[in-house]
């Protein structure tokens, strides 16, 4: 269960979570790399890193109506 935690918490999906676990090491946070799984790791990261841009661009776009009031 720890496993599953850790990778809950690194914001992976139980889907993902599934086709990495049997490829996990210790609580999780090691792995042996398994055929395709740095490939999916690196899909997750990429596709974090997307929903991080965009939330980077709506906060900017809210913070520009609050200044956009203070005038």
């Amino acid at each position: 269960m720890r496993k599953i935690r850790v990778l809950l918490d690194a914001g992976l999906s139980t889907e993902v979570i599934r086709a990495v676990l049997p490829c996990t090491r210790g609580d999780g946070s090691e792995f042996d790399w398994c055929a395709d799984i740095r490939d999916l790791l690196d899909r997750e990261l990429a596709a974090l890193d997307g929903r991080i841009g965009g939330l980077q661009r709506n906060r900017e776009a809210l913070a520009s109506f609050l200044l956009d009031d203070d005038r």
